[in-house]
């Protein structure tokens, strides 16, 4: 893919995350950009892998060339799996601040060693504009208990900060200083199935959308999260399936799901749910608008409840629960299929359209 048709596949990406209100009827496969094999093509090597010189290899740190602001760095792990040996990188640099890395898809090493980039307390680590795996790379990114720590914050929010595209995993963790932060989104297009992305970190993610593979947000997470799109990528063999881990102060704003799975364990101020599975385990949900697939309330704590809900068509499940739950306001469509028991109890209901309105 070209520069310019990249710029306009993002430019249009921002712009409907702008003005497409959650719930929409908006196809997202027309916004997306087509599969390709590298997207960032900022950078093209001087030089092929093959004429690097290996004796550079054990000098970790080593320099050979310089690198400036919106220059890329491509992973190929050609010597181990290690961050700080040069020659796994294409130029051989340790990535700097504001850089763009890429995770090419002819890697053949794990980035495994020396991810945290960090810093101190004071959030003075590394700052990435961007961080893209490519497809059909079969390499992880860091594991669950040792994550690519760092900040990647795309200064102009111009584009995706993380697109995570590989069939490996991805465990990345916003730096935990006082300046780091993840900005703009995150896309996970990755087939695996298994932990394709665990997003962790205490710092603000805008938004995130996941088109398919398995996602995960930690429970590390603590700041709130903008917006959360699940819709199937039109290319993509699997279902998204996302998790929320709980928190009881970070809030996710908005979800609109259209495919997949959804397991949230924290609060929530507006679902839109047209077509998938969602699970609300914990905490509040401020605000649902079902018009289709399948709405499930398994509450694993007694604070666990509903302020508004709107169902226009689908199937709400309220049986089979552990603890009370209550809806303050509801209101139904006859085309609902509305399944509960006697822990589900109700304030208001107003039926719409059916035989009891006049």
């Amino acid at each position: 893919m070209n520069a310019a048709k990249m710029n306009w596949s993002v430019g249009i990406v921002i712009a409907v995350l702008a003005v497409v209100p959650v719930g929409c009827s908006q196809d997202w496969s027309s916004v997306c950009p087509a599969k390709g094999t590298t997207v960032l093509s900022v950078y093209t090597p001087a030089r092929s892998l093959s004429e690097q010189d290996e004796a550079t290899a054990s000098r970790k740190g080593d320099r050979d060339m310089a690198l400036g602001a919106g220059d890329t760095v491509v992973w190929y792990g050609t010597t181990d799996d290690d961050w700080e040996v040069v020659t796994n990188w294409s130029p051989q640099e340790i990535p700097i601040d504001q850089v763009h890395v890429v995770v090419s898809a002819a890697a053949v090493s794990p980035m495994l060693t020396n991810l945290d980039r960090q810093g101190d307390s004071g959030g003075d680590g590394l700052d990435l504009r961007t961080f893209y795996t490519e497809p059909g790379l079969v390499e992880d990114v860091g594991t669950p208990t040792n994550p690519l720590k760092c900040t990647v914050d795309h200064p102009t929010n111009g584009e995706p900060s993380i697109r995570h595209y590989g069939k490996g995993s991805l465990n990345f963790s916003s730096e935990t200083g006082t300046g780091g932060h993840t900005t703009g989104y995150i896309i996970v297009r990755s087939p695996n199935m298994d932990n394709a992305a665990v997003i962790t970190g205490d710092e603000a993610i805008t938004g995130l959308i996941c088109l398919t593979g398995h996602t995960t947000l930690s429970s590390d997470f603590t700041d709130t999260l903008g917006y959360l799109f699940a819709r199937r990528w039109s290319h993509a063999a699997v279902e998204p399936v996302v998790v929320l881990e709980a928190h009881v102060v970070a809030t996710v704003n908005s979800i609109w799901q259209r495919a997949g799975i959804i397991t949230a364990r924290r609060p929530v101020n507006v679902l839109s749910l047209d077509s998938g599975q969602y699970v609300h385990e914990q905490a509040v949900l401020a605000n649902l608008r079902m018009a289709g697939g399948q709405f499930n309330l398994r509450p694993i704590s007694a604070t666990t409840g509903i302020s508004a809900a709107t169902l226009m068509d689908g199937w709400f499940n309220a049986t089979g629960m552990a603890h009370n739950v209550a809806i303050v306001h509801l209101w139904k469509f006859p085309e609902v299929v509305f399944s509960s028991d006697h822990r589900l109890s109700i304030d208001t209901e107003y039926k719409l359209f059916g035989e009891d309105t006049e």
